[in-house]
């Protein structure tokens, strides 16, 4: 067996900087990729505005495209929610620390 899982079940890393480190990554990852959907507050169990983040994210992606369409450039349209994206970037490891923190 792995020294990183639990014998219990086999899941969980054996310590909480294990668990932190794996929690991070995978926050990040879901952040960069589908962030503009939520991805990565839904994954922190933050469903509420997760969704939140998902309909401005398609709204934003779609109004950009119809903006596109008709007049050209769309960065006026994105920047409010890229901000959003990317100040969730600064919260991300306060927010998987509290997550690590219940479990432990």
């Amino acid at each position: 067996m792995d020294k990183s899982q639990s014998p219990e079940d086999g899941r969980f890393p054996a310590t909480a900087e294990q668990g932190y480190r794996e929690r991070l990554w995978t926050a990040y990852g879901l952040w960069l990729f589908l962030g503009s959907f939520g991805a990565h507050r839904f994954y922190l169990g933050k469903w509420v505005t997760g969704f939140i983040m998902a309909f401005f994210g398609m709204s934003t992606w779609g109004v950009a495209g119809i903006v596109t369409l008709a007049k050209g450039p769309f960065w006026w349209v994105v920047a409010p929610f890229a901000l959003w994206w990317i100040i969730d970037a600064l919260f991300i490891p306060r927010w998987v620390r509290s997550i690590v923190s219940k479990i432990v």
